[in-house]
């Protein structure tokens, strides 16, 4: 039964790891692209990158009602940010248009880095893609003084 939790701990950390490094890229991918945008000048195009951020996929109607702006407006601030080639017109329609932000799409959707000999190997070879270290499971036991009841302390490390 230990084994297993320890098995499961290590999943859901390695889990975590991986989320923590698609955030971390999905924000400094926004921050890049609000520096490349930074001379338009518009307060919308900027809010607009906020709402990539939660969902890369986006239509006027969805920027008009998010952002409380005007049709024109959320329509202007999307050609704006497909022609800076931040989103892209997923098809050639006139109505309902979807815009993608296929960068951040592309972060959403790459496999799973669950491995920490493959992360360690990239680290040493300079090459490293996470800020930290991969956590990892940490399995101390030990007996209280006076009962001899065995107890395990799991916890994390980095």
């Amino acid at each position: 039964m230990e084994d297993w939790l320890i098995y499961f701990l290590n999943g859901v950390a390695r889990q975590s790891e991986d989320a923590l490094s698609r955030a971390e890229r999905i924000n400094g991918q926004l921050d890049r692209w609000r520096a490349q945008i930074s001379s338009i000048g518009s307060v919308v195009v900027l809010r607009l990158l906020d709402l990539l951020g939660s969902n890369p996929f986006i239509t006027v109607r969805r920027t008009e009602a998010q952002l409380d702006v005007a049709y024109n407006t959320a329509a202007a601030a999307l050609r704006r940010l497909a022609q800076s080639g931040i989103v892209k017109q997923q098809a050639n329609a006139r109505r309902g248009r979807v815009f993608c932000a296929q960068k951040l799409l592309g972060i959403l959707e790459e496999p799973a880095r669950l491995s920490p000999d493959e992360e360690e190997r990239k680290a040493k070879q300079g090459g490293a893609r996470y800020r930290h270290p991969p956590a990892r499971i940490q399995n101390s036991e030990f007996r209280t003084q006076n009962s001899g009841v065995r107890i395990q302390e799991i916890g994390f490390r980095r």
